[in-house]
């Protein structure tokens, strides 16, 4: 079968413009003339890898009803190769579509074998995951931080998961992601709120509160992230009693929550010096109370 689109032309110009699938067509008439462009599709190659986890579908759409996922790795034969399309494939006894950016040679399988997943990542009750990873259980393991792999075997899975490298080089991979520095989550939100406040229809007032928050570091600084040892109650700072110059028309109010009696992280409210400080104060402490206390439940 080729890929075809048809031309129909009449004196006065163009009336219609469509794809087909086709195997000849051959027409001149009174009205015009059917004009044929082939866009063949490549013929049955050699084996083929999924590069990534993939839906086989039916048809040559997302639409199309889904066979099945082929896993990263699955060898397919391809029948008709469509770069920057679906591509007819045989996998499993059956004919479908894959798109074909998802497939290539053995070269591109093994480069891409090599290379960090990109996975995502779902937080589930150690009640469900006690029943996954059972004593004895071998697991892959994926550091968000580093992207590296190493196995490891579960040996007691009471409250949380024991568990042991696998091979010496498992450890070593394990080794070495510890000795990372990791720079703690940084989560930001709400910006827009504060522009809003009438504190904030200066442009250049504007532009210095944006420029700071775009510095990561003096986020860092502010909240005191690198060293959490300090204080672990409610602190105020108003003004100009901030560091930063960008934030000499706001207040900020931070709270720290620890577990296990260690600070191990803080959350700030940055606002306009009228800000309801007790408001906030409560609110705050209410975070922190409870941030420690889902810490402790979770903890592994």
């Amino acid at each position: 079968m080729k890929k075809c689109f048809v031309n129909l032309k009449k004196q006065a110009g163009s009336v219609l413009f469509a794809a087909a699938l086709v195997s000849s067509v051959s027409f001149v008439g009174t009205a015009g003339t059917v004009s044929i462009q082939a866009a063949e599709q490549e013929p049955v190659i050699a084996e083929e890898y999924t590069l990534d986890k993939v839906n086989f579908r039916l048809g040559p759409s997302t639409d199309s009803k889904v066979l099945e996922v082929l896993d990263f790795g699955t060898p397919v034969l391809v029948e008709a190769l469509n770069p920057g399309g679906w591509s007819l494939v045989s996998c499993h006894n059956q004919d479908g579509y894959v798109l074909s950016e998802y497939l290539g040679d053995k070269t591109a399988f093994e480069e891409a074998a090599e290379q960090p997943a990109n996975r995502t990542v779902e937080l589930i009750p150690w009640s469900e995951a006690q029943d996954i990873f059972e004593i004895g259980k071998d697991a892959e393991v994926y550091d968000c931080y580093t992207g590296a792999v190493y196995y490891v075997r579960s040996f007691s899975n009471g409250s949380h998961a024991d568990v042991e490298p696998i091979t010496v080089q498992d450890t070593e991979i394990l080794k070495q992601t510890l000795a990372v520095e990791r720079k703690p989550k940084l989560y930001l939100g709400g910006t827009t709120q504060v522009l809003n406040q009438p504190e904030f229809k200066d442009i250049a007032k504007v532009k210095g509160f944006l420029k700071m928050l775009e510095e990561e570091s003096h986020l860092y600084d502010m909240l005191h992230i690198d060293n959490l040892s300090g204080d672990s109650g409610v602190v105020v700072t108003i003004g100009q009693e901030n560091k930063f110059t960008g934030i000499h028309d706001c207040s900020m109010v931070k709270a720290t929550y620890c577990l296990e009696g260690k600070i191990v992280g803080a959350v700030a409210v940055l606002g306009p010096t009228r800000m309801e400080y007790g408001k906030v104060m409560t609110v705050l402490e209410f975070i922190q109370r409870h941030l420690g206390e889902v810490l402790s439940k979770n903890k592994l």
